[in-house]
């Protein structure tokens, strides 16, 4: 069917490389891990929080910071394909070593270095983006939900 109007244009082209390969249905399993298909990969240029980490309370004490970072990466990614690139020549990427990866055309290590779920690797592509969600409180650095 003809669409209703003009003003919506055609459905954006996916951001995939020939290169890449996907990983379906990927479930998190730390903020910056995930499963899928029988194998565990690791976002390259990041730190994971794994999910028994707590992080100072802004009220006191300690919160769960772990587990909400995993929460929040398990919400982001609601069981859609994951691209990641490739070994050489095209051949299945090493899940044995951390893989750049995206979803929707997105980097998952940005939006978790971003959003404060995850840390950055020293010298990586991500510090000034770690820095500016620490000023800005995101995530781990929000010292967590208030008792108010």
């Amino acid at each position: 069917r003809q669409p209703l109007s003009g003003l919506a244009g055609p459905a954006p082209e996916p951001k995939l490389r020939k290169e890449d390969a996907l990983f379906f249905r990927p479930v998190a399993v730390a903020a910056g891990m995930f499963e899928s298909e029988g194998r565990t990969v690791t976002i390259a240029g990041i730190r994971v929080i794994p999910p028994d980490r707590t992080c100072e309370a802004r009220d006191g004490g300690a919160w769960p910071c772990g587990v909400q970072a995993r929460t929040a990466f398990r919400y982001w990614l609601r069981g859609r394909a994951i691209a990641c690139e490739s070994g050489p020549g095209g051949e299945p990427p090493d899940t044995e070593k951390p893989l750049t990866c995206s979803l929707a055309g997105y980097d998952i290590g940005k939006w978790l270095i971003e959003n404060g779920w995850a840390m950055p690797e020293p010298g990586g592509p991500y510090e000034q983006d770690g820095e500016n969600a620490r000023r800005a409180g995101k995530g781990i650095f929000s010292g967590g939900p208030s008792s108010s």
